[in-house]
């Protein structure tokens, strides 16, 4: 049971809702939903990924600079030059992600789950070597058995398999 935490909400309205067919933002539009979902009272706002595009780069340069109560976060993959490009647009969060299900471990990553787990471990530690600041360059690992090795300083489970429970699960 979840006593004494406190749960926040982390919205990825601005990268996620463009991957709807036939979806694309203005940066004006980005910049009105961000402040929308500042004024909301969302604890994060995921600004997008840097590395889709030149645009979504500059994007998120943007509205970094926006002066928001929630905290601002890029998102990327575990990979250098994503990791790169958040130190330097200076996005005090990163969301790290590598995706984890059994289909992607086989066939995009071509890897084991402990491979894989290196790839993650390896990533975050080049992230906290780049940017030192740990209260301010902050990692979110999206991965539900990453956490049970680590001791990162926020962790996002994102459940798009639906096979994670109150109750805990064995899957490690």
């Amino acid at each position: 049971m979840l006593t004494n935490r406190k749960i926040e909400i982390l919205d990825s309205t601005l990268r996620e809702g463009e991957q709807t067919p036939g979806v694309s933002f203005t940066l004006d539009q980005k910049i009105g939903l961000a402040k929308r979902l500042d004024a909301f009272g969302v604890d994060f706002i995921e600004l997008g990924h840097p590395a889709v595009s030149p645009d979504v780069y500059e994007a998120v340069d943007a509205l970094n600079g926006l002066e928001l109560n929630a905290k601002k976060m890029a998102h990327g993959r575990a990979a250098k030059s994503d990791i790169n490009d958040a130190v330097a647009i200076g996005v005090p969060w990163m969301g790290i992600f590598f995706g984890t299900s059994p289909i992607s471990l086989k066939h995009k990553f071509n890897v084991d789950r402990k491979t894989a787990l290196t790839c993650i471990e390896t990533a975050v530690k080049y992230g906290k070597d780049k940017d030192p600041r740990e209260d301010l360059f902050k990692y979110a690992i999206k991965n539900k058995w990453t956490i049970l090795k680590m001791n990162p300083h926020t962790t996002n489970l994102e459940d798009i398999f639906r096979n994670l429970t109150m109750e805990g699960n064995t899957d490690a």
